[in-house]
C-alpha cells in the first residue's frame, strides 16, 4: 500500500511530537503493509517567503528522523515529502507553489474549511491547475458542504482522498461509491498523527475496502497513489 496522507515528521506540526513518535509511527504503518508515505505536515501560504520558511521547518525536521533512525535496525517505508496546505487564497500567484507539491511532482494535497464554503474555492483549485497543478483534495469527507463542492468541481482535474477511519464507516462507503460512480479519481490515506487516538487504520480499511470490491481496494491504496507519485 501507499499512505498518501501523513503528520510523522517529528516536531514540526500537530502530529508525531518527537523522533521517537515518528519512529514508532513509520514502523507500526509498515508493519501493516505501508510500502511508501508520503510526509504532509500541514502549511498555511500568505505570501512566497511562507513556502521556503515551511521547507526549511520540514527539511530540519527530515534530518532529526534521519539521525534518529541511522544506527536503529528498523524497517519503515519509503518516505516522501510533500505538504498539507491550507487554502484560504489564491496559492497559484505564489512564485514558488510548485515547491509544495508532492516530491518532483506536480500533485499537491491541499486542505479547506471544514464548516466555511468559499464561493472562491472552484475559482482558486482551477487556478492551480492552469498552473499545471492538479490539487489532491485532503480528507473529503469532513467537508460539511462537500456536496456543493463536488458539484462546482465538475469536469475539473481534482483527486478526491479520503481518510482510511472514514471508509471504515458507511458513510465512507457511501462517499466512495458516489465517486467512483461519478469517474473521480479517488485515493485512501492514513492521516495518521500520533500512535494513541489518531494512530493509522489504512490495513483495517483496506481490508474493509477488499471485501466490498478488491479493484477498487487496489486503486484507491495503490494504484492511484503511484500515479501521483510518478513511478
Amino acid at each position: 500500500m501507499i499512505d498518501i496522507h501523513s503528520h510523522c515528521l517529528p516536531a514540526l506540526d500537530d502530529g508525531a511530537k518527537n523522533v521517537s513518535e515518528s519512529i514508532d509511527m513509520l514502523t507500526d504503518s509498515y508493519n501493516q503493509g505501508v510500502e511508501k508515505c508520503v510526509c504532509t505536515p500541514h502549511a498555511s501560504i500568505h505570501r512566497n517567503d511562507d513556502i521556503l520558511r515551511h521547507i526549511d521547518k520540514r527539511n530540519k525536521s527530515i534530518e532529526l528522523l534521519k539521525q534518529g533512525i541511522a544506527d536503529k535496525n528498523i524497517l519503515i517505508p519509503e518516505l516522501h515529502y510533500g505538504f498539507e496546505v491550507f487554502i484560504d487564497n489564491d496559492i497559484s500567484v505564489y512564485s514558488d507553489i510548485e515547491k509544495m507539491c508532492i516530491d518532483d511532482t506536480k500533485c499537491m494535497l491541499v486542505e479547506l474549511s471544514y464548516t466555511k464554503y468559499n464561493e472562491y474555492y472552484p475559482e482558486w483549485l482551477y487556478s492551480l491547475s492552469v498552473k499545471g497543478i492538479t490539487p489532491i483534495l485532503a480528507h473529503v469527507e469532513r467537508y460539511q458542504y462537500f456536496d456543493r463542492l463536488f458539484e462546482e468541481l465538475d469536469g475539473f482535474k481534482v483527486i478526491y482522498q479520503i481518510n482510511a477511519s472514514t471508509l471504515m464507516t458507511s458513510q465512507g462507503k457511501k462517499l466512495l461509491n458516489k465517486l467512483y460512480q461519478s469517474g473521480s479519481t479517488v485515493v485512501g490515506g492514513s492521516d495518521m498523527h500520533n500512535m494513541l487516538f489518531r494512530r493509522s487504520k489504512i490495513a483495517k480499511a483496506y481490508k474493509k475496502v477488499e471485501k466490498i470490491d478488491s479493484e477498487i481496494a487496489q486503486d484507491i491504496f495503490y494504484n492511484n497513489a503511484k500515479r501521483i507519485l510518478g513511478i
